[in-house]
């Protein structure tokens, strides 16, 4: 599954020739939707939508009504915390790190050569609704917080319009800033390119105050 990822990187758009593309994505859409599948396997799937939306770009855009709605999917599932093993919880913080990875990566994609971003519009309410599960689950891994805390400052950049009525309301103010405040709170775990992100995304999140 890793390999779908690098040669997505590598080889770009040239994967949508003949079908090429076509296959690879509903492969991996049907993995997901296999009941016997070993969860380890699941953040990687994930994880290489994302990759794939990188490297074809704006034509990413074809695959988005199915690859988006996998990823909701995943980014709602949950487990009680008094009552699972490390295992479990190593599984969910490396899924929304996949997740989070993922979106950052279609959206890029979905705007490259002069591409629009606007089809990834319709699914921010889901995602500020993943943002919060990810606050309130005190096992969040500090890379959830980066990863959450750089496409803020993706979806602030290419939706500043639709961010600032959002950012209107107290509880995603509220939200937002407290996502800030666990990275910065781990600045010293953080290297440098992490520092980058958690920096970019707190100055879209404050340009939107201006």
């Amino acid at each position: 599954i890793s390999l779908v990822g690098d040669i997505s990187r590598a080889i770009g758009a040239k994967m949508m020739t003949d079908g090429f593309c076509d296959k690879i994505v509903e492969s991996l859409l049907k993995l997901l939707q296999n009941e016997d599948l070993d969860r380890s396997v699941k953040p990687p799937v994930l994880g290489a939508f994302g990759d794939i939306g990188f490297g074809i770009g704006n034509e990413v855009s074809r695959y988005l009504g199915p690859i988006m709605s996998m990823m909701t999917q995943a980014s709602q599932a949950a487990y009680d915390p008094n009552d699972c093993d490390e295992d479990t919880v190593d599984f969910f913080m490396e899924m929304r790190e996949s997740i989070l990875e993922g979106y950052a990566n279609i959206l890029q994609g979905l705007t490259d050569d002069g591409g629009s971003p606007q089809p990834f519009l319709q699914y921010l309410n889901n995602i500020f609704t993943f943002f919060n599960l990810i606050a309130k689950d005190a096992n969040s891994t500090l890379k959830c917080f980066v990863n959450v805390s750089a496409l803020i400052g993706d979806i602030v950049s290419f939706f500043p319009n639709e961010t600032k009525q959002v950012a209107q309301d107290q509880n995603t103010t509220q939200l937002v800033n407290y996502i800030f405040k666990k990275c910065t709170d781990g600045g010293n775990d953080l290297d440098e390119d992490e520092k980058e992100s958690v920096q970019y995304g707190m100055e879209q999140w404050n340009t939107l105050s201006q």
